[in-house]
């Protein structure tokens, strides 16, 4: 069972042309970062979207988190923040090629259909247990709504917070260059505590209720 995240960048066309590097050099510099929390691979597809395998597939929602909040924090300026449309799809992969593109199986079909579906959303997930749908539709749809609130300072905070769990508010001012006092106010307002929450309560129902 793998994790399969289908996205498109939002508005993609209002990166300046000097500055459209950004999207695949972040990108794969993320793809490194987050290999930390489980085996992935990352393709980008039209220079816009992208689709990655997630090994540990309980890792999948962490993964997309850190990969949309990742993208925030590197935008040009603060009036647009570069964001992207995830579709998460957890499931059996019937067959890998070293091409994301060329591999298949069901959970590239629940993202693909999840993607297709999702509206004004940008994060939404599907498995093929009904009940856990349920419950996670309602914690991601959440977790969904506080990262689409982010601001670009507060994304780089909440991005080196999740990143690192071990580190202290200290630990995360040193290495952005900012007071303690900046940090913690970041991380209470955009609610960095119950995002985590969220994430952990993913996991735990991914890993316990979904039929493997």
């Amino acid at each position: 069972m793998k994790g399969i995240i289908t996205a498109d960048v939002v508005g993609s066309t209002k990166i300046p042309l000097e500055k459209r590097e950004i999207l695949p050099n972040t990108l794969q510099e993320l793809a490194g970062e987050l290999q930390k929390f489980s085996v992935l691979k990352l393709e980008m597809y039209r220079g816009d979207s992208f689709q990655v395998v997630v090994d540990s597939y309980e890792k999948t929602i962490l993964i997309a988190v850190l990969l949309r909040i990742g993208l925030m924090r590197k935008s040009p300026d603060s009036e647009y923040l570069i964001d992207a449309r995830m579709s998460v799809g957890i499931g059996e992969v019937g067959f890998e090629s070293q091409s994301v593109g060329q591999s298949d199986g069901e959970a590239f079909v629940f993202s693909g259909r999840a993607f297709e579906k999702m509206g004004k959303k940008r994060l939404v997930i599907q498995t093929a247990n009904t009940k856990v749908n349920e419950e996670l539709t309602v914690l991601v749809s959440v977790l969904d709504d506080l990262l689409s609130d982010l601001s670009l300072s507060k994304s780089e905070t909440v991005f080196e917070y999740l990143l690192h769990p071990d580190a202290t508010q200290a630990d995360i001012a040193a290495r952005l260059r900012k007071s303690q006092p900046t940090i913690n106010v970041a991380l209470r307002t955009s609610k960095a505590d119950t995002m985590c929450l969220i994430l952990r309560r993913v996991e735990y129902v991914l890993l316990n209720y979904l039929k493997k």
